[in-house]
């Protein structure tokens, strides 16, 4: 089952994914006499109706992921489960390291199993970090909750659907379902934007 939801509602969840990690970056764009409260307002309780809101998600979110926001202005948006022969499919976003990690490929099982072989990444100081992050996302993992939301994004050039925002999370699940065994996989909601044509971080 799905939904189609808008721009504003895809911007609103993004930023709202980024707020824990970035909050040090974005409280540096915002104006001294905006409060914290009023920042993590709009995110809990959105209006979408409200244009100077929308405005105002955008902004931040543009402050620090610019290349990666202009890229998919346009899509067709929808909110679906997502099945386990997709979620097998799901390439991870080609930039970052990601690529080396899944030796090229983009698969998502290639990184869940190569994140084991510390001699692929261990001189890559952001992979590094993000590695971490994912072993610490597979503690908190639970059966009816992810840790963060998973957007998606496949165009009318390319056969494959690819993570441009959640990857970690993605990665950590798939490493809790088939190579630990100890989780099962339920279809999960995530946002999935179609595209006319591949972006530069796609496969």
């Amino acid at each position: 089952m799905e939904r189609e939801v808008t721009e504003d509602e895809v911007i609103g969840a993004w930023l709202t994914n980024e707020l824990p990690k970035n909050w040090s970056q974005i409280r540096q764009y915002l104006n001294s006499n905006i409060e914290d409260e009023y920042v993590h307002k709009l995110l809990k309780n959105p209006d979408y109706s409200d244009d100077f809101e929308n405005r105002f998600r955008l902004e931040l979110l543009f402050s620090f992921r610019s290349p990666l926001l202009l890229s998919i202005i346009g899509a067709k948006w929808f909110e679906m489960y997502l099945d386990e022969s997709e979620f097998r499919k799901l390439k991870v976003i080609n930039e970052a390291g990601w690529n080396i990690v899944s030796d090229f490929s983009g698969d998502i099982s290639e990184v869940a199993k190569n994140i084991d072989h510390e001699k692929v990444w261990e001189k890559n100081p952001i992979l590094s970090h993000a590695i971490k992050a994912i072993h610490e996302k597979e503690k908190r993992l639970e059966n009816d909750k992810l840790d963060g939301k998973i957007f998606l994004v496949r165009s009318q050039d390319s056969v494959h659907t690819t993570i441009f925002e959640g990857n970690k999370t993605a990665i950590a699940l798939f490493r809790k379902v088939y190579y630990k065994q100890n989780l099962q996989y339920n279809p999960f909601k995530v946002f999935i934007g179609f595209l006319k044509s591949k972006s530069f971080w796609q496969w």
